[in-house]
């Protein structure tokens, strides 16, 4: 609330205006006009209008400062949990609350402890990717750096295929030419068969 101080028939006294955030509270409490100005005065008021405080404005609560009493915040409770960040291979959901119930006022302490909470969610490895491959002639896949051995590379015209764990950061394939000019085709697909990447025109196959 905001307040103003008034000198009235109940002598020196304090008026209360009620914010946003005032409303916002009464509104999700259903509170009365009298819960109302018991929150915002912190428990002891003096309900009224201009007629009861003069120059009030449009105040609803007034009350003389000798009956202030600090109101120490209370926390509300926990929103629900968010969206995880990933789908698999773990990721990060956050829920909040709010210092709101009550909202400390008149010196009263703020509420102890965190308003933010974290939990790991979806920890479930990602399925992995397939690799197909066809090189003429000589097939070397790595995989973050580790050589893999491919299924088919026994056969030069075999496409070769390979599963590769989703979180994968570099994928390298070397393919030697020794004659024949076939080249290099292939494919990276997801576990529902969607391309992840392709071959084309820029992939080219050494002779050295």
């Amino acid at each position: 609330a905001v307040v103003s101080t008034q000198s009235g028939h109940y002598g020196r006294g304090k008026c209360y205006h009620y914010t946003e955030s005032d409303r916002e509270w009464r509104a999700n409490h259903e509170a009365t006009e009298a819960e109302m100005c018991e929150r915002v005065t912190g428990g002891k008021f003096t309900r009224g209008k201009n007629d009861m405080v003069p120059d009030c404005g449009t105040c609803w609560c007034c009350q003389d400062q000798s009956a202030l009493i600090p109101v120490d915040g209370g926390w509300g409770f926990w929103s629900d949990w968010g969206e995880c960040s990933a789908e698999c291979d773990g990721g990060v959901q956050i829920r909040e609350r709010s210092c709101t119930d009550p909202a400390p006022v008149h010196g009263g302490v703020e509420c102890s402890g965190e308003g933010e909470e974290s939990r790991e969610c979806n920890s479930e490895q990602c399925p992995d990717y397939t690799m197909y491959i066809l090189c003429d002639d000589v097939l070397t896949i790595f995989v973050d750096g580790a050589e893999r051995r491919a299924a088919g590379l026994s056969t030069w015209n075999v496409m070769s295929t390979l599963n590769i764990p989703a979180s994968s950061e570099l994928v390298a394939v070397k393919c030697l030419e020794y004659g024949g000019g076939y080249g290099i085709i292939g494919s990276v697909q997801d576990a529902e068969g969607g391309d992840i990447l392709a071959t084309d025109s820029s992939w080219k196959c050494s002779n050295t």
